[in-house]
């Protein structure tokens, strides 16, 4: 709607468009971008550093560089840009742009203040590459003892999030086979601290909700992805690639009710399965929200990741099994990964659930399961069927 009524404008010559997405991957922004053919230039601020906490929030700025309106209704964007400003004898202040680049920011840290590592941290993730990401966490971490040790919730917050942003780059710039999974639970768990100091910012919400169970979702994230990637196509172009696959989560509808399909028993037989002691097998799981209130619902991400081993895919499915709970329930006991045609693969393979907590918890919690499946040990080329225990910690809030 923006765009249509501010496309007059721009082709007058009467204004300029910039847009600024707090997208974690930008890649989907550029995606959108191209379906929905946004001439303007989108910058990223992951980090939420311009301090929005809430979006939409258009501003527009004169040729003088001052802020006309800061919340301008589309229905006054024509008579506002049509509006005269009176000459001013000076212009609104400006950055040079030494000061606006990353090296700078990187030679001039300016001391062990609170700002000069959140600074040398910005500046290190927007190199975007593994190492500089890896300082980058660094420098944030340093900034977040900074704030704890001067007990400032506004600055723990901020730092908080850029934590979970960077360790979630981290975890999104490297291979398959070589990311760690406990990234991603870093990532969540800085979230959730951030949004614990500021329960208002609802951009540091949407992140969790964007991973989190469907009871949380305000609308689905990325429903419209496949839609855009159709029409893009089928007006002959190629579609912007998405580097990131998009998790159940993030595709996944709202819902006001949670919803167990718990019909399938286990079979007693399940438990004389050999064991995958050597763990061939390694398993992480990461629940979102990690701290729920008694009552609520959390989503698991669950990983299974070969390591001294490859799947063999042919004979049974690989199966997880989801242990009925006094504490709550979960909103499938049977999980099943699809077929795989090759006999053998070595990838990562991911499964999503949900948990409802019981309303009477005043304790934290485990969710316990079970996986099955068939695995060749790389030692000797054995080939075999094994059972390997599941345990998801989930942290219940206090009333308090």
């Amino acid at each position: 709607m923006w765009n249509e009524k501010s496309k007059p404008l721009v082709a007058d010559g009467k204004l300029v468009v910039v847009g600024v997405v707090q997208e974690q991957h930008a890649e989907r922004a550029r995606l959108y971008k191209q379906w929905k053919k946004f001439e303007f230039p989108i910058a990223q601020d992951s980090t939420t550093s311009l301090g929005l906490k809430v979006v939409p929030v258009p501003i527009l700025i004169d040729e003088y560089g001052f802020v006309m309106s800061s919340r301008p209704r589309i229905s006054q964007l024509s008579d506002l840009v049509n509006q005269k400003t009176a000459p001013r004898k000076t212009q609104a202040p400006r950055l040079s742009l030494q000061q606006t680049t990353s090296k700078w920011l990187l030679a001039h840290p300016s001391g062990d203040s609170f700002m000069s590592a959140v600074a040398a941290g910005d500046a290190l993730l927007h190199e975007a590459t593994a190492g500089s990401i890896d300082e980058a966490i660094l420098q944030y971490q340093k900034a977040e003892s900074i704030a704890s040790s001067e007990n400032d919730l506004k600055q723990t917050g901020l730092v908080n999030f850029r934590l979970g942003v960077a360790f979630r780059s981290r975890f999104d710039a490297l291979t398959e086979a070589k990311q760690d999974p406990q990234d991603f639970s870093s990532a969540a768990q800085y979230w959730a601290r951030a949004l614990e100091t500021d329960p208002n910012q609802y951009i540091w919400r949407r992140r969790i909700q964007q991973y989190g169970p469907q009871q949380i979702k305000p609308y689905p994230f990325y429903d419209w992805v496949e839609q855009a990637k159709a029409e893009i196509t089928a007006r002959g172009d190629l579609p912007i690639p998405l580097t990131v696959p998009l998790s159940g989560a993030e595709l996944a509808q709202p819902a006001k009710t949670f919803n167990s399909n718990n019909a399938q028993k286990p079979l007693s037989s399940d438990h004389q399965i050999t064991r995958d002691d050597k763990k061939l097998i390694q398993i992480h799981a990461t629940a979102i929200p990690q701290k729920i209130a008694a009552g609520e619902t959390t989503r698991i991400h669950l990983r299974m990741t070969p390591d001294s081993g490859y799947w063999n895919n042919e004979s049974a499915p690989l199966v997880i099994w989801i242990d009925a709970s006094e504490a709550g329930t979960p909103s499938d006991t049977r999980l099943v990964h699809p077929h795989v045609k090759s006999p053998s693969s070595h990838e990562t393979r991911t499964f999503e659930f949900e948990f409802k907590t019981n309303n009477n918890l005043t304790e934290n919690i485990e969710i316990s399961g079970y996986a099955l499946y068939y695995v060749c040990d790389s030692d000797d080329g054995q080939c075999i069927y094994r059972r390997q225990a599941i345990s998801i910690p989930i942290q219940i809030a206090s009333e308090n």
